[in-house]
């Protein structure tokens, strides 16, 4: 099994953050299910350690992250995205459209499908 990896919450200076934008802020407000196809850079300042497991666990912060919103840029950056889950995983990622709705928990994998749009 591949060791964890946990992501700390603090987001870059406004510089390299491309989510501090009024336009962004409104849209995660107006709409905070809405997903947003993002690029960025993280590294790795601290490792937690997992005493019960005996591993040690690194944890990641964004060094820069940008929303991609032209739509041009956008199709390549999901294509990009895809091909990296296939390499990663084997499995066929289905197509993901950065403006749909995410799932909430237990809705589904917005990745896979799996559970999206299921009568419950």
């Amino acid at each position: 099994m591949t060791p964890p990896v946990k992501l700390r919450a603090n987001l870059p200076d406004d510089r390299h953050n491309g989510l501090y934008d009024p336009e962004m802020v409104t849209g995660f407000l107006s709409s905070p299910m809405n997903a947003v196809l993002v690029i960025g850079i993280v590294y790795s300042p601290n490792t937690d350690s997992d005493n019960e497991r005996g591993i040690a666990v690194p944890v990641v912060r964004f060094k820069h992250i940008e929303a991609v919103s032209d739509p041009k840029l956008r199709s390549q950056a999901a294509h990009i995205l895809h091909q990296l889950h296939e390499q990663r995983t084997g499995e066929m990622a289905l197509p993901f459209e950065p403006d749909q709705d995410i799932p909430r928990p237990g809705e589904g994998d917005p990745y896979t499908g799996d559970g999206i749009g299921e009568a419950s």
